[in-house]
């Protein structure tokens, strides 16, 4: 397209007036034409023109709608809203997919179980055992249990599995079994 002769004035870009509206028509512009808006200025004394601004409504949005993922590396500390107790082991944080399931546990205690299958490799045995563990989980409330694991070894030598039985008793729970056992142990007469 060539440019078109207005009032003596030749147009060196006839066709931005499909985006300009001033005068009416492509190619018309004159010199009295304002200048086409530019979002930056190519000589770098124009700071960047927000055409659009974001409602405040949509900024809040944006802020909702980020990552929720909380990264706590084996730490329950970092999503528990409790602090762990003094008698509760860092290692023994137990954790899993809900924040329900986080909360901090002991030291394990074992007891081995002379009568129960274990697993031996000729010259380490793994013995069966039975272990003990307090817990403190923290859910919107604080609650405490004892959890007992019963743990065997099952199948042929080289091809033994554990199998572990797990159970989360309340503290009264653990002192009634607690006085159950010795209760039986009594019953027998002996304690070895």
């Amino acid at each position: 397209m060539t440019a078109r002769k207005q009032k003596g004035n030749t147009n060196p870009h006839p066709v931005d007036s499909t985006t300009r509206t001033c005068c009416g028509g492509i190619g018309d512009h004159t010199a009295e034409c304002p200048p086409a808006l530019r979002i930056f200025d190519t000589a770098g004394s124009m700071a960047p023109v927000n055409l659009d601004p974001t409602a405040p409504e949509i900024v809040r949005w944006d802020e909702l709608t980020g990552d929720v993922d909380i990264y706590h590396g084996g730490d329950a500390s970092k999503v528990l809203d409790v602090p762990r107790p003094s008698w509760c082991d860092p290692d023994e944080d137990f954790y899993g997919d809900s924040i329900d399931s986080f909360g901090y546990g002991s030291a394990v205690a074992r007891v081995v179980v002379s009568n129960g299958t274990g697993v031996s490799d000729g010259e380490s045995l793994d013995p069966a055992r039975v272990t003990v563990q307090a817990l403190m989980a923290a859910s919107g409330y604080v609650h405490y249990g004892i959890q007992i694991c019963l743990s065997r070894a099952t199948g042929a030598d080289k091809d033994r599995l554990w199998i572990n039985s797990k159970m989360t008793l309340t503290p009264a729970e653990a002192l009634e079994l607690a006085d159950v056992l010795r209760a039986a142990v009594d019953l027998t007469g002996v304690e070895q």
